[in-house]
């Protein structure tokens, strides 16, 4: 399958006045529709914008949302997203949350563990440090979307098309000339940080559905300590890390389009665009335990970064909405 990913919004954390949304989020495409896709994506853009290079998420017109949102609907996709009101934290809270989440990964480390864990966890927390406040929150909510788009994936195609899991091949916008930076807090911060998480979160898997393609992708998993184990779980450095591209999207169909569904889940949060012509990005958002959409805070005090108490009218409108037309994961 491939997964493009892209994100909506500045993640300057403001701390006061009305809901902002800034979103991170994934396309998923099987990789049997993913030709056909976008060469109907391809034919749609020159119709709708001819002569021009690319059609950018935050300029779309509502007629062009609800042309391009139709012709995804007619493909086996998933649209997964985590969404970050940047009202509801302050750049000082940011700042407490990341100095604390450095600290927390030295917490536990003494010389009895694996040496090369200890090399690994003292780089990891030196990387986080180095973060401006603006980019660590977009990884943050990154390293909440990418174990929610395996998680899905996994479960919806191995029921439908179990082949699909035999590859992933990620795509992310570097935002330009921002390529260096991507790969390095990918390189550094994320991949590290889902490969400790999935120890102690693995996926969940369908005891029914065809997992046969997926299972090159497990090996031994060191344990808590660092230690060497033959524990076997998923090598996610494998799963993501085999194909990782970073690139610039006015050079990529997938991330053009991966844009164009991300940007609108933002501008239809933020109140930009009409939800009427939004409505049916549900159909594309896996629902999960009644969820179809994560709305995040980092926040000290919550065993987990999650924020589902939504309080805002417009976006619970939106969520309800969106989560009515969601796909279910589990087919019946």
């Amino acid at each position: 399958m491939h997964i493009y990913i892209d994100e909506s919004g500045q993640f300057v954390a403001r701390g006061t006045g009305p809901a902002k949304a800034a979103v991170v989020g994934a396309l998923v495409v099987p990789s049997h529709q993913r030709v056909a896709l976008l060469r109907d994506y391809k034919k749609l853009r020159k119709t709708l914008r001819p002569g021009a290079a690319e059609m950018k998420g935050s300029s779309i017109t509502e007629e062009e949302a609800g042309r391009v949102i139709h012709l995804c609907t007619q493909y086996e996709l998933l649209l997964v997203a985590v969404v970050i009101d940047l009202a509801n934290i302050s750049e000082a809270a940011v700042r407490q949350f990341q100095t604390a989440q450095a600290d927390r990964l030295l917490e536990h480390i003494t010389r009895e563990h694996y040496p090369q864990m200890v090399h690994d966890v003292l780089h990891l927390s030196e990387a986080m440090r180095g973060l401006s406040p603006q980019l660590f929150l977009q990884a943050f909510a990154t390293l909440q979307l990418v174990p929610e788009v395996l998680q899905f994936a996994t479960l919806y195609y191995a029921q439908r098309t179990p082949l699909e899991l035999a590859s992933f091949e990620w795509t992310v916008d570097a935002k330009d000339k921002q390529v260096t930076v991507a790969e390095r807090t990918w390189s550094t911060v994320l991949l590290p940080m889902m490969q400790t998480r999935s120890t102690k979160s693995p996926l969940l898997m369908l005891d029914t559905a065809d997992y046969s393609a997926f299972e090159r992708f497990t090996a031994p998993i060191p344990n808590e300590d660092g230690q060497p184990s033959m524990e076997p779980g998923t090598d996610l450095r494998r799963v993501i890390g085999e194909h990782l591209v970073f690139a610039d999207s006015g050079r990529h169909l997938g991330l053009q389009l991966a844009d164009n569904l991300v940007s609108l889940i933002g501008r239809t949060l933020n109140g930009k665009i009409a939800t009427a012509s939004t409505r049916d990005l549900g159909s594309m958002m896996p629902r999960f335990q009644g969820q179809c959409i994560r709305i995040i805070k980092p926040d000290l005090s919550a065993a987990a970064p999650e924020s589902n108490d939504l309080t805002d009218a417009h976006w619970v409108q939106i969520v309800l909405e969106w989560t009515g037309r969601s796909r279910a994961m589990i087919r019946r």
